[in-house]
């Protein structure tokens, strides 16, 4: 009886499956380049070279009301002179998107991701960790396109392998409730609020120092959409409220903003301002303040640029107090070299450039342990150069 239940079943759903596309989603890049400081030390005696492919694959059935994708990708970087800050990163990831009609519109999706920290420079231990997220999501327009409600739930988990990390090991969960007013078609108003529980499983206790428990409430408003026919804003303001356990709470002020001048069909630059307050394992909480410039651009129709700018002034509130000041760049430039015809992929040659600067007025401010968030000075470039399909 069950057997020809599910036959009558997979009947029924056969006229949907043959209706549906499935394709597959894939992504490789092979680079090779210089590394000045992979030990993230003051001086540059980390130089090394780097070997770095990431490749990643994913399996889509799209069936318009119903989307679903599997799949996953590793990452794994060779350093030949410093072999202890190889690192192989590992993920799966799988979603689904709902439209149960033409308003509605309901996300899943949830990520497993396997990595582990670089070797800092006061211990010689890998902090090798997983991490597990979920997320859900629905957003619904009403029958007159003025307003349109959003909501959300993630949970996040991560863990470390070894024992002497345990007490980073962390839970989070939160959910988002917001509304949006459109008093121009493309323009509207937003309300909303972001509430959540972050929990350390190893406990207050947990030596050489704990972590506190906390409770957060973010509530905001702003506005996004277009400012003209070039101009776009993405403006957020609100006010974050944290509670901890143990110590002291705090109460911040946050925002950000996001003006982008769409120059041209091929052209975007786009000004960042953001100020948001993190929890942190060295103290209750850290602010920071970030600047940023990025511009997108494609030149004669196929060569890809990308380049982004930005400073963070990141101060820590709780003892032990420190300032840091990190200025960083990342550009990424690719040119079309051939196609695959028998299986359609574009192979670019692509080059890769990270230069990131760190000052901070502490060093090592808990001896011989510091942990995964090392507090040092250092400054680092990295330039890579290879074959790409991600254009």
């Amino acid at each position: 009886m069950i057997i020809l239940r599910a036959i009558f079943i997979i009947i029924c759903l056969l006229p949907t499956v043959l209706e549906a596309r499935f394709y597959v989603k894939d992504s490789i890049s092979i680079l090779g380049g210089v590394d000045s400081n992979s030990l993230y030390m003051e001086s540059s005696s980390g130089m090394d070279y780097l070997l770095r492919v990431d490749p990643e694959l994913d399996l889509v059935f799209d069936k318009r009301e119903i989307i679903v994708t599997v799949g996953g990708g590793i990452d794994y970087n060779r350093y030949f002179k410093n072999t202890e800050q190889s690192f192989f990163k590992w993920k799966f990831n799988g979603g689904l998107d709902i439209r149960p009609d033409d308003q509605t519109t309901v996300s899943f999706l949830s990520r497993y991701m396997n990595n582990s920290d670089p070797i800092l420079m006061d211990t010689e231990t890998r902090s090798k960790w997983n991490m597990l997220s979920i997320r859900a999501n629905i957003e619904h327009d009403t029958h007159s396109r003025s307003w349109k409600f959003l909501s959300g739930i993630a949970l996040d988990s991560k863990e470390y392998d070894e024992n002497i990390y345990e007490n980073f090991n962390n839970k989070k969960a939160y959910i988002n409730i917001e509304s949006r007013y459109f008093f121009f078609p493309e323009t509207a108003l937003k309300l909303g609020v972001i509430g959540g529980r972050s929990y350390y499983t190893a406990g207050y206790g947990a030596s050489p120092y704990g972590n506190s428990d906390s409770v957060y409430i973010n509530g905001f408003t702003g506005l996004t959409g277009r400012l003209s026919d070039s101009l776009k804003m993405d403006l957020t303001a609100g006010f974050l409220w944290m509670n901890y356990q143990y110590g002291l709470d705090f109460h911040e002020p946050v925002m950000s903003l996001r003006v982008t001048d769409i120059m041209s069909e091929s052209t975007s630059l786009a000004a960042v301002y953001e100020r948001m307050a993190y929890d942190s394992v060295y103290s209750n909480f850290y602010v920071d303040q970030k600047v940023a410039i990025e511009l997108k651009s494609i030149w004669y129709d196929s060569i890809v640029n990308l380049a982004t700018f930005q400073y963070i002034y990141r101060y820590y509130r709780i003892s032990p107090r420190r300032v840091d000041h990190r200025l960083g760049f990342i550009t990424e430039f690719s040119i079309p070299l051939f196609v695959i015809s028998g299986i359609k992929e574009n192979i670019s040659f692509t080059t890769k450039a990270m230069a990131e600067w760190v000052n901070s007025d502490a060093y090592n401010s808990f001896g011989y342990y510091t942990g995964p968030d090392p507090s040092a000075n250092y400054s680092r470039f990295v330039v890579l150069v290879g074959l790409t399909n991600k254009f």
